[in-house]
Protein backbone atom coordinates (compact mmCIF):
# COMPACT_ATOMS: atom_id res chain seq x y z
CA UNK A 1 0.00 0.00 0.00
CA UNK A 2 1.25 3.02 -0.62
CA UNK A 3 0.54 6.56 1.52
CA UNK A 4 0.70 9.60 -0.74
CA UNK A 5 3.29 11.35 1.55
CA UNK A 6 5.90 8.95 0.63
CA UNK A 7 5.44 9.54 -3.28
CA UNK A 8 7.79 11.44 -5.29
CA UNK A 9 6.91 12.71 -8.81
CA UNK A 10 3.23 13.24 -7.31
CA UNK A 11 4.01 16.12 -4.90
CA UNK A 12 6.10 17.60 -7.75
CA UNK A 13 2.91 16.93 -10.41
CA UNK A 14 0.39 18.32 -8.20
CA UNK A 15 2.45 21.65 -7.97
CA UNK A 16 2.71 21.85 -12.01
CA UNK A 17 -0.31 22.94 -13.45
CA UNK A 18 -3.25 20.53 -13.31
CA UNK A 19 -5.38 23.49 -14.77
CA UNK A 20 -5.03 22.29 -18.37
CA UNK A 21 -8.68 23.03 -19.18
CA UNK A 22 -9.70 26.55 -21.11
CA UNK A 23 -10.90 29.20 -18.87
CA UNK A 24 -13.97 28.90 -20.64
CA UNK A 25 -14.17 25.02 -20.07
CA UNK A 26 -13.18 25.66 -16.25
CA UNK A 27 -16.52 28.34 -16.37
CA UNK A 28 -18.69 25.84 -17.79
CA UNK A 29 -20.40 22.75 -15.93
CA UNK A 30 -20.20 19.28 -17.46
CA UNK A 31 -23.29 17.88 -18.61
CA UNK A 32 -21.93 14.73 -19.54
CA UNK A 33 -20.61 12.89 -16.60
CA UNK A 34 -18.21 10.83 -16.89
CA UNK A 35 -17.32 9.20 -13.04
CA UNK A 36 -18.83 6.30 -12.18
CA UNK A 37 -19.02 4.03 -9.24
CA UNK A 38 -20.83 0.83 -8.82
CA UNK A 39 -22.62 -0.79 -5.65
CA UNK A 40 -21.21 -3.49 -3.76
CA UNK A 41 -22.93 -6.11 -5.39
CA UNK A 42 -22.13 -5.65 -9.06
CA UNK A 43 -18.78 -7.62 -10.46
CA UNK A 44 -15.76 -6.20 -11.19
CA UNK A 45 -16.05 -6.88 -14.55
CA UNK A 46 -18.18 -3.62 -14.60
CA UNK A 47 -14.88 -2.07 -14.16
CA UNK A 48 -15.09 -0.79 -11.03
CA UNK A 49 -12.77 -3.05 -8.43
CA UNK A 50 -13.98 -1.53 -5.10
CA UNK A 51 -17.31 0.12 -5.68
CA UNK A 52 -15.40 3.16 -4.11
CA UNK A 53 -13.95 6.63 -5.65
CA UNK A 54 -11.29 8.76 -3.82
CA UNK A 55 -11.29 12.65 -5.36
CA UNK A 56 -9.51 15.56 -4.32
CA UNK A 57 -10.42 19.04 -4.22
CA UNK A 58 -7.19 21.63 -3.83
CA UNK A 59 -8.00 25.68 -3.21
CA UNK A 60 -5.14 27.74 -1.93
CA UNK A 61 -4.80 27.82 1.44
CA UNK A 62 -5.70 31.89 1.53
CA UNK A 63 -9.01 31.36 -0.28
CA UNK A 64 -11.60 33.60 1.55
CA UNK A 65 -15.32 33.42 1.78
CA UNK A 66 -17.50 30.00 1.35
CA UNK A 67 -16.94 27.56 -1.61
CA UNK A 68 -19.66 24.75 -2.77
CA UNK A 69 -19.82 21.45 -3.25
CA UNK A 70 -22.21 21.15 -6.27
CA UNK A 71 -22.94 17.12 -7.81
CA UNK A 72 -24.35 16.15 -11.26
CA UNK A 73 -27.00 13.32 -10.81
CA UNK A 74 -25.72 11.98 -8.01
CA UNK A 75 -28.74 9.48 -7.67
CA UNK A 76 -28.36 5.83 -9.28
CA UNK A 77 -31.49 5.36 -10.84
CA UNK A 78 -31.93 7.41 -14.24
CA UNK A 79 -30.34 8.81 -16.76
CA UNK A 80 -26.52 8.42 -17.57
CA UNK A 81 -27.11 5.62 -14.84
CA UNK A 82 -26.31 2.04 -15.72
CA UNK A 83 -28.51 -1.28 -14.46
CA UNK A 84 -26.66 -3.98 -13.54
CA UNK A 85 -29.26 -6.23 -12.64
CA UNK A 86 -32.44 -3.81 -12.44
CA UNK A 87 -33.02 -0.22 -11.11
CA UNK A 88 -33.59 1.07 -7.90
CA UNK A 89 -31.85 -0.92 -5.57
CA UNK A 90 -28.83 1.13 -5.07
CA UNK A 91 -27.51 3.68 -2.77
CA UNK A 92 -24.52 5.75 -3.16
CA UNK A 93 -22.59 8.18 -0.42
CA UNK A 94 -21.43 11.08 -0.80
CA UNK A 95 -19.26 12.62 2.05
CA UNK A 96 -16.62 15.49 2.11
CA UNK A 97 -13.98 15.34 4.51
CA UNK A 98 -11.21 17.86 5.58
CA UNK A 99 -8.93 18.43 8.00
CA UNK A 100 -5.95 16.44 8.95
CA UNK A 101 -5.42 13.00 6.96
CA UNK A 102 -7.82 14.03 4.43
CA UNK A 103 -5.05 14.12 1.70
CA UNK A 104 -2.45 12.77 3.28
CA UNK A 105 -3.84 9.67 5.15
CA UNK A 106 -5.25 7.86 1.95
CA UNK A 107 -3.63 4.65 1.02
CA UNK A 108 -4.12 2.77 -2.79
CA UNK A 109 -2.61 -0.38 -3.81
CA UNK A 110 0.73 0.16 -5.43
CA UNK A 111 1.12 -0.86 -9.49
CA UNK A 112 0.51 -4.41 -10.02
CA UNK A 113 1.79 -6.70 -12.58
CA UNK A 114 0.71 -6.72 -16.37
CA UNK A 115 -2.25 -8.91 -16.78
CA UNK A 116 -3.46 -9.39 -12.96
CA UNK A 117 -6.99 -10.00 -12.51
CA UNK A 118 -8.96 -8.09 -10.28
CA UNK A 119 -7.01 -6.77 -6.92
CA UNK A 120 -7.82 -8.80 -3.94
CA UNK A 121 -7.32 -6.09 -1.51
CA UNK A 122 -9.34 -3.62 -3.21
CA UNK A 123 -12.45 -2.09 -1.29
CA UNK A 124 -10.55 -2.24 1.62
CA UNK A 125 -11.92 0.63 4.52
CA UNK A 126 -10.34 4.01 5.29
CA UNK A 127 -8.58 3.80 7.97
CA UNK A 128 -10.33 6.07 11.16
CA UNK A 129 -7.99 8.87 10.85
CA UNK A 130 -8.27 9.94 6.98
CA UNK A 131 -10.07 13.28 7.37
CA UNK A 132 -12.46 15.19 9.34
CA UNK A 133 -16.05 14.96 8.05
CA UNK A 134 -17.69 17.92 6.64
CA UNK A 135 -21.06 16.64 5.23
CA UNK A 136 -22.52 13.54 4.02
CA UNK A 137 -25.70 12.25 2.34
CA UNK A 138 -27.04 9.39 0.58
CA UNK A 139 -28.52 9.60 -2.57
CA UNK A 140 -30.74 6.62 -4.10
CA UNK A 141 -33.63 6.54 -6.80
CA UNK A 142 -34.58 10.45 -6.23
CA UNK A 143 -35.91 11.80 -9.37
CA UNK A 144 -35.23 15.54 -8.21
CA UNK A 145 -31.19 14.71 -8.43
CA UNK A 146 -31.59 13.00 -12.16
CA UNK A 147 -29.96 14.66 -14.65
CA UNK A 148 -29.10 18.20 -12.79
CA UNK A 149 -26.82 19.56 -10.46
CA UNK A 150 -27.92 20.05 -6.52
CA UNK A 151 -25.33 21.16 -3.59
CA UNK A 152 -23.94 19.01 -1.67
CA UNK A 153 -22.80 21.41 1.00
CA UNK A 154 -20.51 24.55 1.59
CA UNK A 155 -17.33 24.64 2.65
CA UNK A 156 -13.77 26.57 3.34
CA UNK A 157 -10.83 26.91 2.68
CA UNK A 158 -9.96 27.19 6.50
CA UNK A 159 -11.65 23.66 6.81
CA UNK A 160 -9.14 22.07 4.39
CA UNK A 161 -6.03 19.71 4.85
CA UNK A 162 -3.38 22.88 4.66
CA UNK A 163 -0.14 21.73 3.08
CA UNK A 164 2.09 24.02 0.89
CA UNK A 165 0.11 26.81 0.93
CA UNK A 166 -2.88 24.87 -0.30
CA UNK A 167 -5.85 23.34 1.24
CA UNK A 168 -6.64 19.68 -0.08
CA UNK A 169 -10.60 18.20 0.59
CA UNK A 170 -11.57 14.69 -0.35
CA UNK A 171 -14.60 13.47 -1.78
CA UNK A 172 -15.93 10.01 -1.29
CA UNK A 173 -18.34 8.44 -3.18
CA UNK A 174 -19.13 5.11 -2.41
CA UNK A 175 -21.42 2.09 -3.11
CA UNK A 176 -23.19 1.37 -0.29
CA UNK A 177 -25.87 -0.93 -1.98
CA UNK A 178 -26.88 -2.90 -4.69
CA UNK A 179 -25.47 -3.33 -8.14
CA UNK A 180 -26.39 -0.19 -10.67
CA UNK A 181 -23.56 2.06 -11.96
CA UNK A 182 -23.87 5.49 -10.88
CA UNK A 183 -22.64 7.93 -13.45
CA UNK A 184 -22.19 11.64 -12.22
CA UNK A 185 -19.81 14.54 -11.93
CA UNK A 186 -18.78 17.28 -9.59
CA UNK A 187 -17.35 20.96 -8.93
CA UNK A 188 -16.80 23.42 -6.81
CA UNK A 189 -18.56 26.52 -7.28
CA UNK A 190 -18.34 30.21 -5.34
CA UNK A 191 -22.72 30.11 -6.07
CA UNK A 192 -24.69 27.13 -4.52
CA UNK A 193 -26.70 27.06 -7.73
CA UNK A 194 -24.62 28.31 -10.55
CA UNK A 195 -21.14 27.15 -12.00
CA UNK A 196 -18.80 29.87 -10.45
CA UNK A 197 -15.49 28.16 -10.06
CA UNK A 198 -12.92 30.13 -8.25
CA UNK A 199 -9.45 30.63 -9.42
CA UNK A 200 -6.93 28.20 -8.96
CA UNK A 201 -9.63 25.51 -8.14
CA UNK A 202 -7.45 21.58 -8.72
CA UNK A 203 -10.00 18.85 -9.10
CA UNK A 204 -7.68 15.11 -9.21
CA UNK A 205 -8.27 11.88 -8.50
CA UNK A 206 -5.08 9.02 -8.31
CA UNK A 207 -7.28 6.24 -9.90
CA UNK A 208 -10.73 7.15 -11.42
CA UNK A 209 -13.35 4.84 -12.78
CA UNK A 210 -14.46 6.82 -16.04
CA UNK A 211 -16.84 5.78 -18.83
CA UNK A 212 -16.86 5.99 -22.76
CA UNK A 213 -20.71 6.84 -23.38
CA UNK A 214 -20.81 4.96 -26.54
CA UNK A 215 -21.01 8.25 -28.64
CA UNK A 216 -18.25 8.72 -31.20
CA UNK A 217 -16.19 10.96 -29.02
CA UNK A 218 -13.54 9.84 -27.38
CA UNK A 219 -12.65 10.63 -23.61
CA UNK A 220 -9.71 12.81 -22.53
CA UNK A 221 -8.40 12.17 -19.38
CA UNK A 222 -5.07 15.02 -18.46
CA UNK A 223 -2.37 14.39 -16.39
CA UNK A 224 0.60 16.15 -15.17
CA UNK A 225 4.44 14.64 -14.57
CA UNK A 226 7.18 15.94 -14.95
CA UNK A 227 8.84 15.43 -18.87
CA UNK A 228 11.26 13.18 -20.10
CA UNK A 229 10.25 11.06 -16.41
CA UNK A 230 9.64 7.52 -17.20
CA UNK A 231 5.89 6.56 -16.50
CA UNK A 232 3.30 3.63 -16.02
CA UNK A 233 0.18 3.83 -17.08
CA UNK A 234 -2.48 1.08 -16.04
CA UNK A 235 -5.65 0.50 -16.97
CA UNK A 236 -8.22 -2.04 -15.68
CA UNK A 237 -11.52 -4.31 -17.41
CA UNK A 238 -10.70 -2.07 -20.82
CA UNK A 239 -12.74 -4.49 -22.67
CA UNK A 240 -9.69 -3.62 -25.62
CA UNK A 241 -10.60 -0.22 -25.27
CA UNK A 242 -8.53 2.31 -27.49
CA UNK A 243 -5.94 3.62 -25.33
CA UNK A 244 -3.21 6.55 -26.16
CA UNK A 245 -1.01 8.49 -24.58
CA UNK A 246 -1.11 11.86 -26.57
CA UNK A 247 0.20 15.51 -26.27
CA UNK A 248 -0.17 18.64 -28.12
CA UNK A 249 2.18 17.07 -31.15
CA UNK A 250 1.90 13.48 -30.66
CA UNK A 251 0.00 10.23 -29.84
CA UNK A 252 1.32 6.59 -28.77
CA UNK A 253 -0.85 3.70 -28.71
CA UNK A 254 -0.88 1.77 -24.66
CA UNK A 255 -1.94 -1.49 -24.03
CA UNK A 256 -5.52 -1.59 -23.17
CA UNK A 257 -6.61 -4.35 -20.56
CA UNK A 258 -9.06 -7.31 -21.82
CA UNK A 259 -12.55 -7.91 -19.26
CA UNK A 260 -11.63 -8.23 -15.55
CA UNK A 261 -7.85 -7.77 -16.13
CA UNK A 262 -5.28 -5.12 -15.47
CA UNK A 263 -2.92 -3.81 -18.17
CA UNK A 264 0.24 -1.47 -18.39
CA UNK A 265 1.98 0.31 -20.51
CA UNK A 266 5.50 1.85 -20.00
CA UNK A 267 5.98 5.37 -21.71
CA UNK A 268 8.08 8.66 -21.43
CA UNK A 269 6.31 11.88 -20.55
CA UNK A 270 6.01 14.44 -23.67
CA UNK A 271 6.53 17.95 -23.86
CA UNK A 272 3.38 20.15 -22.43
CA UNK A 273 -0.42 18.95 -21.84
CA UNK A 274 -0.39 15.49 -21.55
CA UNK A 275 -3.43 13.21 -21.61
CA UNK A 276 -4.89 9.54 -22.10
CA UNK A 277 -7.27 9.37 -24.61
CA UNK A 278 -9.67 5.94 -24.80
CA UNK A 279 -13.10 5.11 -26.71
CA UNK A 280 -14.28 2.05 -27.71
CA UNK A 281 -14.26 -1.37 -26.78
CA UNK A 282 -16.10 -4.69 -26.47
CA UNK A 283 -18.82 -2.82 -23.86
CA UNK A 284 -21.38 -0.02 -24.62
CA UNK A 285 -21.12 1.27 -22.39
CA UNK A 286 -17.52 0.76 -21.39
CA UNK A 287 -16.52 1.55 -17.71
CA UNK A 288 -12.46 1.37 -17.03
CA UNK A 289 -10.74 2.24 -13.97
CA UNK A 290 -7.04 3.90 -14.55
CA UNK A 291 -4.03 4.54 -12.55
CA UNK A 292 -0.87 6.37 -13.36
CA UNK A 293 2.72 5.59 -11.56
CA UNK A 294 6.31 7.04 -11.84
CA UNK A 295 8.85 5.40 -12.45
CA UNK A 296 9.56 4.25 -8.10
CA UNK A 297 6.08 3.12 -8.39
CA UNK A 298 4.67 6.20 -6.57
CA UNK A 299 1.32 7.19 -7.82
CA UNK A 300 0.65 10.81 -10.65
CA UNK A 301 -2.57 12.42 -10.34
CA UNK A 302 -5.29 12.76 -12.95
CA UNK A 303 -6.82 16.06 -13.33
CA UNK A 304 -10.49 16.27 -12.87
CA UNK A 305 -13.03 16.49 -14.71
CA UNK A 306 -12.34 14.37 -17.72
CA UNK A 307 -14.15 15.73 -20.86
CA UNK A 308 -15.70 13.72 -24.28
CA UNK A 309 -13.52 15.83 -27.29
CA UNK A 310 -14.70 15.60 -30.76
CA UNK A 311 -12.26 13.09 -32.69
CA UNK A 312 -10.83 15.71 -34.97
CA UNK A 313 -7.73 14.60 -37.14
CA UNK A 314 -4.74 16.46 -36.10
CA UNK A 315 -3.70 19.07 -38.50
CA UNK A 316 -0.85 17.96 -40.63
CA UNK A 317 2.57 19.92 -40.22
CA UNK A 318 4.30 20.16 -43.68
CA UNK A 319 7.67 22.21 -43.47
CA UNK A 320 10.48 22.62 -45.53
CA UNK A 321 14.24 23.99 -44.68
CA UNK A 322 16.62 25.66 -47.40
CA UNK A 323 20.04 26.65 -46.66
CA UNK A 324 20.56 30.27 -48.45
CA UNK A 325 23.87 31.74 -50.83
CA UNK A 326 24.92 33.32 -48.18
CA UNK A 327 25.25 30.49 -45.60
CA UNK A 328 23.89 32.01 -42.34
CA UNK A 329 20.65 32.30 -43.28
CA UNK A 330 17.90 29.41 -43.70
CA UNK A 331 14.27 29.73 -46.02
CA UNK A 332 11.81 28.25 -43.14
CA UNK A 333 8.18 27.60 -45.53
CA UNK A 334 5.34 26.18 -43.78
CA UNK A 335 2.68 26.20 -46.61
CA UNK A 336 2.03 23.09 -47.28
CA UNK A 337 0.62 22.21 -44.09
CA UNK A 338 -3.03 21.66 -44.06
CA UNK A 339 -5.87 20.94 -41.48
CA UNK A 340 -8.82 22.38 -39.65
CA UNK A 341 -8.76 26.16 -39.95
CA UNK A 342 -7.88 28.60 -38.34
CA UNK A 343 -4.09 27.02 -38.15
CA UNK A 344 -1.72 28.32 -35.77
CA UNK A 345 2.19 27.79 -36.73
CA UNK A 346 5.40 28.25 -34.67
CA UNK A 347 8.78 27.51 -36.07
CA UNK A 348 11.62 26.89 -33.32
CA UNK A 349 14.67 27.22 -35.31
CA UNK A 350 16.91 25.63 -32.66
CA UNK A 351 18.94 28.27 -31.14
CA UNK A 352 16.04 29.72 -28.72
CA UNK A 353 14.47 31.96 -31.21
CA UNK A 354 11.32 30.93 -33.09
CA UNK A 355 8.65 32.72 -35.07
CA UNK A 356 4.57 32.71 -36.31
CA UNK A 357 5.48 33.50 -39.71
CA UNK A 358 4.38 30.62 -42.39
CA UNK A 359 7.38 31.14 -44.72
CA UNK A 360 10.18 33.15 -43.05
CA UNK A 361 13.65 33.77 -43.44
CA UNK A 362 15.82 32.90 -40.26
CA UNK A 363 19.86 34.09 -39.75
CA UNK A 364 21.67 31.79 -38.02
CA UNK A 365 24.78 33.51 -35.25
CA UNK A 366 26.83 30.83 -35.33
CA UNK A 367 27.61 27.42 -37.91
CA UNK A 368 26.84 23.86 -36.76
CA UNK A 369 23.68 21.81 -36.94
CA UNK A 370 20.32 22.82 -35.58
CA UNK A 371 17.06 20.54 -35.18
CA UNK A 372 14.39 22.82 -36.50
CA UNK A 373 10.58 22.19 -35.26
CA UNK A 374 7.58 23.09 -37.16
CA UNK A 375 4.36 23.04 -34.78
CA UNK A 376 0.80 23.25 -36.28
CA UNK A 377 -2.03 23.94 -34.02
CA UNK A 378 -5.48 22.83 -35.20
CA UNK A 379 -9.12 24.59 -33.55
CA UNK A 380 -9.43 22.34 -31.59
CA UNK A 381 -9.56 22.10 -27.69
CA UNK A 382 -8.44 18.78 -27.25
CA UNK A 383 -4.70 18.11 -25.87
CA UNK A 384 -4.37 16.46 -29.09
CA UNK A 385 -4.80 19.63 -31.43
CA UNK A 386 -1.46 19.56 -32.96
CA UNK A 387 1.36 18.20 -35.30
CA UNK A 388 4.83 19.37 -35.43
CA UNK A 389 7.78 17.88 -37.54
CA UNK A 390 11.65 18.28 -36.91
CA UNK A 391 13.88 19.60 -39.39
CA UNK A 392 17.72 18.88 -39.75
CA UNK A 393 19.59 22.38 -40.42
CA UNK A 394 23.17 22.61 -41.06
CA UNK A 395 24.66 26.41 -40.99
CA UNK A 396 28.44 26.10 -41.92
CA UNK A 397 30.83 28.82 -43.29
CA UNK A 398 32.07 27.55 -47.14
CA UNK A 399 35.72 26.81 -47.34
CA UNK A 400 38.31 29.44 -47.70
CA UNK A 401 39.76 29.15 -50.78
CA UNK A 402 43.25 30.65 -51.03
CA UNK A 403 45.01 31.02 -54.64
CA UNK A 404 48.10 33.01 -53.70
CA UNK A 405 49.50 36.71 -54.02
CA UNK A 406 49.69 38.53 -57.66
CA UNK A 407 52.35 37.45 -59.64
CA UNK A 408 54.05 39.23 -62.36
CA UNK A 409 56.39 37.04 -65.01
CA UNK A 410 57.51 36.91 -68.50
CA UNK A 411 55.62 35.18 -71.42
CA UNK A 412 56.83 32.08 -71.43
CA UNK A 413 57.59 31.49 -67.75
CA UNK A 414 56.38 28.87 -65.61
CA UNK A 415 54.05 29.87 -62.66
CA UNK A 416 53.19 27.74 -59.69
CA UNK A 417 49.47 27.64 -58.44
CA UNK A 418 49.11 26.61 -55.20
CA UNK A 419 46.10 25.82 -53.31
CA UNK A 420 46.71 24.02 -50.51
CA UNK A 421 46.77 26.90 -48.03
CA UNK A 422 43.20 26.63 -48.27
CA UNK A 423 41.22 26.48 -45.45
CA UNK A 424 37.94 23.46 -44.83
CA UNK A 425 34.72 24.34 -43.81
CA UNK A 426 33.06 21.14 -41.67
CA UNK A 427 34.42 18.91 -44.32
CA UNK A 428 37.78 18.32 -46.26
CA UNK A 429 38.09 19.93 -49.46
CA UNK A 430 37.40 17.59 -51.96
CA UNK A 431 38.26 19.26 -55.11
CA UNK A 432 40.36 21.82 -56.90
CA UNK A 433 39.96 23.92 -59.81
CA UNK A 434 41.54 26.58 -61.72
CA UNK A 435 40.60 28.65 -64.25
CA UNK A 436 43.68 30.62 -65.41
CA UNK A 437 41.89 33.96 -66.92
CA UNK A 438 42.79 32.76 -70.54
CA UNK A 439 40.34 30.03 -71.25
CA UNK A 440 42.59 27.39 -69.54
CA UNK A 441 41.87 24.94 -66.63
CA UNK A 442 43.14 22.61 -64.20
CA UNK A 443 42.36 20.38 -61.48
CA UNK A 444 44.61 19.35 -57.94
CA UNK A 445 45.45 21.37 -55.41
CA UNK A 446 49.23 22.70 -57.71
CA UNK A 447 49.57 23.41 -61.31
CA UNK A 448 51.86 25.20 -63.07
CA UNK A 449 51.10 27.61 -65.88
CA UNK A 450 52.94 29.79 -68.94
CA UNK A 451 51.26 32.41 -70.80
CA UNK A 452 51.95 33.48 -73.92
CA UNK A 453 50.86 36.80 -74.34
CA UNK A 454 51.46 39.60 -71.93
CA UNK A 455 48.41 41.36 -70.27
CA UNK A 456 46.44 41.02 -66.92
CA UNK A 457 45.10 37.70 -65.98
CA UNK A 458 42.56 37.15 -63.39
CA UNK A 459 43.37 33.21 -62.45
CA UNK A 460 40.55 31.85 -60.32
CA UNK A 461 40.54 28.77 -57.65
CA UNK A 462 37.16 27.13 -56.85
CA UNK A 463 37.21 24.85 -53.71
CA UNK A 464 34.73 22.83 -52.90
CA UNK A 465 33.73 19.46 -50.56
CA UNK A 466 31.40 16.90 -50.91
CA UNK A 467 28.63 18.47 -48.81
CA UNK A 468 24.93 19.09 -49.86
CA UNK A 469 24.74 22.46 -49.37
CA UNK A 470 24.75 25.52 -51.36
CA UNK A 471 27.81 26.79 -49.25
CA UNK A 472 30.23 23.79 -50.19
CA UNK A 473 32.22 25.68 -52.47
CA UNK A 474 34.76 29.29 -51.54
CA UNK A 475 36.45 31.26 -54.88
CA UNK A 476 39.38 33.14 -54.59
CA UNK A 477 41.45 35.29 -57.35
CA UNK A 478 45.39 35.82 -58.15
CA UNK A 479 46.04 38.10 -60.60
CA UNK A 480 48.81 37.81 -63.05
CA UNK A 481 50.94 39.93 -64.97
CA UNK A 482 52.31 39.35 -67.94
CA UNK A 483 54.83 41.58 -68.28
CA UNK A 484 55.02 43.70 -71.49
CA UNK A 485 58.95 44.92 -72.62
CA UNK A 486 59.21 47.99 -72.23
CA UNK A 487 60.27 50.64 -75.27
CA UNK A 488 63.44 52.26 -75.29
CA UNK A 489 64.11 54.78 -77.34
CA UNK A 490 67.62 56.46 -78.07
CA UNK A 491 66.82 59.19 -80.55
CA UNK A 492 67.78 60.01 -84.11
CA UNK A 493 70.99 60.17 -85.10
CA UNK A 494 73.59 62.94 -85.19
CA UNK A 495 76.85 64.72 -86.32
CA UNK A 496 79.11 66.52 -83.93
CA UNK A 497 82.51 67.83 -83.77
CA UNK A 498 85.27 66.51 -81.98
CA UNK A 499 85.45 67.30 -78.33
CA UNK A 500 81.59 68.77 -78.89
CA UNK A 501 79.21 67.89 -76.41
CA UNK A 502 76.27 66.07 -77.05
CA UNK A 503 73.20 65.92 -75.41
CA UNK A 504 71.74 61.84 -75.15
CA UNK A 505 68.06 61.54 -73.65
CA UNK A 506 66.11 58.80 -73.48
CA UNK A 507 63.25 60.21 -71.65
CA UNK A 508 60.64 59.17 -74.60
CA UNK A 509 61.17 55.41 -73.45
CA UNK A 510 58.00 53.88 -71.90
CA UNK A 511 56.63 50.55 -70.50
CA UNK A 512 52.97 50.22 -71.19
CA UNK A 513 52.56 47.97 -68.04
CA UNK A 514 54.68 50.35 -65.73
CA UNK A 515 57.39 52.66 -64.95
CA UNK A 516 61.20 52.64 -66.60
CA UNK A 517 62.98 52.12 -63.28
CA UNK A 518 66.30 52.46 -65.16
CA UNK A 519 68.16 53.34 -67.73
CA UNK A 520 71.74 52.67 -69.18
CA UNK A 521 73.97 54.68 -72.14
CA UNK A 522 76.99 52.70 -73.56
CA UNK A 523 78.28 56.08 -75.99
CA UNK A 524 80.26 53.60 -77.51
CA UNK A 525 83.77 54.67 -76.90
CA UNK A 526 84.27 52.86 -73.88
CA UNK A 527 82.23 55.52 -71.79
CA UNK A 528 79.01 55.15 -69.90
CA UNK A 529 76.09 56.66 -68.35
CA UNK A 530 73.06 55.66 -65.71
CA UNK A 531 70.59 58.43 -66.30
CA UNK A 532 67.89 59.02 -68.61
CA UNK A 533 69.39 61.97 -69.91
CA UNK A 534 73.25 62.49 -70.09
CA UNK A 535 76.24 65.16 -72.07
CA UNK A 536 79.29 63.31 -73.60
CA UNK A 537 81.59 64.47 -75.86
CA UNK A 538 83.67 62.13 -78.22
CA UNK A 539 87.48 63.03 -78.45
CA UNK A 540 88.19 61.53 -81.73
CA UNK A 541 86.73 61.35 -85.11
CA UNK A 542 84.49 58.77 -86.29
CA UNK A 543 81.65 56.90 -86.66
CA UNK A 544 80.08 55.89 -83.02
CA UNK A 545 77.42 53.88 -81.95
CA UNK A 546 75.48 54.38 -78.83
CA UNK A 547 73.25 52.39 -76.89
CA UNK A 548 70.09 52.65 -74.57
CA UNK A 549 68.96 50.26 -72.21
CA UNK A 550 65.70 50.54 -69.97
CA UNK A 551 64.69 48.29 -67.52
CA UNK A 552 61.37 48.51 -65.94
CA UNK A 553 59.60 48.11 -62.81
CA UNK A 554 58.24 44.38 -63.54
CA UNK A 555 61.80 42.95 -62.52
CA UNK A 556 61.35 39.44 -64.99
CA UNK A 557 62.80 37.75 -67.75
CA UNK A 558 61.68 40.80 -70.25
CA UNK A 559 62.30 43.70 -68.46
CA UNK A 560 64.75 45.31 -70.82
CA UNK A 561 65.02 46.45 -73.84
CA UNK A 562 67.59 48.59 -75.72
CA UNK A 563 67.81 51.54 -78.47
CA UNK A 564 70.90 52.69 -80.86
CA UNK A 565 71.80 56.00 -82.10
CA UNK A 566 74.48 56.57 -84.72
CA UNK A 567 76.37 59.63 -83.57
CA UNK A 568 78.95 60.97 -86.41
CA UNK A 569 82.02 62.79 -85.52
CA UNK A 570 83.86 64.93 -87.78
CA UNK A 571 88.07 65.72 -87.52
CA UNK A 572 88.46 69.64 -87.60
CA UNK A 573 89.05 71.38 -90.98
CA UNK A 574 92.92 70.54 -91.74
CA UNK A 575 94.64 74.27 -93.67
CA UNK A 576 95.50 73.64 -96.89
CA UNK A 577 99.30 76.01 -97.40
Amino acid sequence: MIRWQRKGLAALALGMALGGLSPAERASAQTVPLNVVYGPVAQTREGDLDHRENLFISVPADLEGHLFLRLFDPEANGLHDTAYGSFGNSTVLFRLLGGAGAYTGVEFPPPVADGSPADPEAGLPLPDEAGVLIAEQRFGAEPATDDRWVTLTPFQASQGEIRDGRAYFRLDVIGEAGDDGNVFAFEVSRAPDASELPADVRLFAFRPTLRWPGTREVVELRFSAPAGERATLQNFDGAEASVELVSTFASTALPASGQDAWASGTFTVPEGETAIEFKGGNETPNDITFALFDEAGGPLPFELPARLRQPALRPEAVGIATPLADCRAVAFDASGSSGDHPLRLQWLFGDGRNSAETVVVHRYDIPGRYEAELQVLGPSDRVASGSSIRLPVHVRDRPTAVAGEAVVAAPGDAILFDGSASLPSDRPISSFLWSFGDGSQASGAEARKTYATPGLYRSVLRVADDADHPCNFGIAQRLVTINFQPTAEAGEARSAAVGEAIRFDGGASYDVDGEIAGWHWAFGDGDSASTAAADHAFQAPGVYEARLTVVDDAGVGNSSASDTVRITVNAPPVPVS
